[in-house]
């Protein structure tokens, strides 16, 4: 009796340590990072995700060019989202729904990869806009991110940012890096949030042209470059300083 009373512990034990092994394996499964690969001529209705785990989400469109056009990318909730769109056209008028994920990186790499998308986050949504490539690649662009957390967009292929809309009106702090030349961030439409308010129009005359810059209720605004670089922006102001007590 003693020898089966020991050998039935002894199972009970080790019953206890897989379901504890398989637990944690679970749990690192679903806490890992999770990518899917998008294709609009094949995901029902173009739309693609959510992902399934607990970890960030990476939507990935690189196969072949146009691959993810007028796809709708529904990123998880309560992680981080990433979207990658790496070839020529690959989320050209795409939808991006960001709206209960906690922060969206969004790489726009080649030409026109991701013109005219519309990219919607939710409260307090971190974002960040890399707009590379040759041409074009987050032209008319818009940023639905009226109660977004910090923004901030890198304009670093030719005219990559030309005609975006950015309504971040009750963001918090938005910045706008103009770092290509030759219009880069022409015509674009900037709502700052209720934070620091900057966008870099340095290194040329022509880079910011035509840009429309609603301040709101920021609480600073600059404009880094020349009269004439800054000349389409506000006049710069910084909170105000409290008087000596």
């Amino acid at each position: 009796l003693s020898h089966l009373l020991r050998r039935t512990a002894s199972l009970r034990i080790m019953f206890s340590i897989s379901l504890f092994l398989f637990t944690c394996a679970l749990r690192l499964r679903f806490s890992r990072g999770e990518t899917l690969s998008c294709n609009a001529q094949l995901d029902v209705n173009r739309v693609c995700g959510p992902c399934t785990g607990t970890g960030p989400c990476n939507f990935v469109c690189s196969a072949f060019e146009d691959i993810c056009v007028e796809s709708i990318f529904q990123c998880q909730s309560g992680t981080a989202c990433q979207v990658d769109c790496n070839v020529w056209g690959a989320c050209l008028e795409s939808f991006v729904e960001a709206q209960s994920a906690t922060a969206l990186t969004m790489n726009c790499d080649s030409y026109t990869s991701c013109e005219k998308a519309q990219v919607t986050v939710g409260v307090g949504t971190d974002v960040v806009l890399n707009c590379g490539g040759t041409e074009n690649t987050c032209k008319d662009l818009t940023l639905n991110g009226l109660y977004a957390g910090d923004v901030a967009v890198n304009c670093n292929g030719y005219r990559s940012c030309v005609g975006m809309n950015l309504l971040t009106t009750s963001a918090n702090n938005v910045l706008i890096n103009c770092n290509e030349a030759d219009g880069v961030c022409a015509s674009l439409t900037l709502h700052c949030g209720t934070g620091h308010c900057r966008i870099d129009c340095s290194g040329g005359s022509n880079k910011c042209g035509s840009i429309q810059v609603v301040t709101g209720t920021a609480v600073s605004f600059k404009c880094i470059g020349t009269a004439e670089e800054c000349k389409s922006a506000p006049l710069n102001y910084g909170p105000p300083t409290m008087p000596p007590s």
